[in-house]
């Protein structure tokens, strides 16, 4: 979501000032949270099966922000399209993530119960639908009323619970919510509707390994501001990096360090990512590789593209993982018009260690660990 929370808060703050207390107690009404009884649970159960075998291919990680499978109406000053739309949208992208045959896949911009996407839970009915046994959610965006795009009335946003997910065919063992620091410096009525930017932690256990999951979803218009995110994601991995299999995967907001083009976007002319230097300090300060840091991809760098969906120029998406513990077997992109984003898959598997000796992540023999349950913050 580009400029929408600075605009909305000026727009509500300007109601706010000339209604008086009305007014003033609308805005604080529309930009505090919702009822705490919304909440989706961090760790769900959506099937009770025996525990999943690893494959022998290995195993399918995407990373995919859907953009509350809006496809490319997403905040554009429309009437919000029909509940079959989405129901169409969710059957499309369902199928496919069967074709990629994805088992672990990090949603970014999911709806839990919005009025934009006809208040559905969309990890619900895609973890449900697709056949996958949990799931794990966390809220970024909770606002009684959203008051965007300005006009129509009848395109507001209104009642918003939004955030970013992990769905999974294997159990989900561990998962947290961390906030990173937000733009301080913009104004108070900017911050009121601004939502969260989060590092979502989920750990995965995948036959007798844990692999542990970094769903990141970063700052998308304020360059200082994405790029001390960053920093905070590259002192996170290397924390846990020794200890686990790892992969940071996630809607970065930003384009590659040898991007050709970082600027004059047809889509967006004032985006501007010269001089932004937030994928060279994940590239070069995490320790961990990029699906596509291959020659042949940087060769044809359009064939990577995941932003816009309609006709892509750049790409916000990524797979990054570590190369020690893991074995890249393929990887490509997923498009798709279900949202303004394509998605990001990676088929991996762990690797064994020389004479079977011990490996970070890996789950002690008739022992498993308790999920845990960490409380939204």
């Amino acid at each position: 979501m580009r400029r929408t929370t600075a605009r909305l808060g000026i727009v509500l703050l300007g109601l706010a000032l000339v209604s008086g207390g009305a007014g003033l107690a609308l805005f604080f009404w529309a930009s505090s949270g919702m009822p705490s009884h919304e909440n989706p649970e961090l760790i769900r159960r959506h099937t009770v099966t025996e525990p999943v075998p690893e494959s022998a291919d290995g195993v399918t990680i995407v990373t995919h922000n859907i953009g509350y499978l809006s496809g490319t109406t997403n905040n554009r000053p429309v009437n919000r399209p029909p509940l079959v739309f989405f129901q169409a949208n969710t059957a499309a992208l369902i199928q496919a993530l069967k074709r990629i045959r994805a088992d672990i896949i990090a949603f970014q911009e999911i709806d839990f119960h919005s009025r934009r996407s006809h208040y559905q839970n969309q990890v619900d009915l895609i973890a449900r639908k697709g056949g996958y046994t949990c799931s794990s959610s966390v809220v970024n965006w909770s606002k009684r009323y959203v008051p965007y795009p300005y006009w129509p009335p009848s395109a507001h946003f209104g009642p918003m619970l939004s955030g970013q997910a992990v769905i999974s065919r294997y159990p989900i063992l561990r998962a947290t919510r961390q906030v990173l620091p937000g733009p301080v410096s913009k104004p108070f009525h900017y911050r009121a509707f601004y939502l969260d930017r989060l590092v979502h932690r989920v750990d995965v256990s995948v036959g007798d390994r844990v692999i542990c999951l970094l769903n990141v979803h970063l700052e998308a218009f304020d360059v200082p501001t994405r790029e001390i995110q960053a920093r905070q994601v590259v002192r996170l991995v290397r924390s846990l990096k020794p200890r686990f299999p790892l992969i940071l995967l996630g809607d970065m907001n930003s384009v590659p360090p040898e991007a050709g083009r970082r600027s004059g976007f047809d889509d967006e002319p004032d985006m501007d990512f010269r001089g932004d230097r937030t994928m060279d300090i994940l590239w070069r300060q995490s320790g961990l590789r990029e699906v596509f840091d291959r020659p042949e991809s940087r060769a044809d760098e359009s064939s990577t593209f995941t932003f816009p969906s309609r006709t892509p120029n750049r790409r916000l998406d990524y797979i990054f993982y570590d190369p020690d513990k893991i074995e890249r077997l393929a990887a490509g992109i997923l498009p798709g018009g279900w949202s303004d984003h394509f998605a990001v898959w990676m088929r991996c598997r762990v690797r064994k260690t020389p004479g079977g000796g011990f490996v970070p992540g890996r789950a002690e023999k008739g022992s498993a660990p308790s999920p845990e349950r960490t409380p939204e913050n």
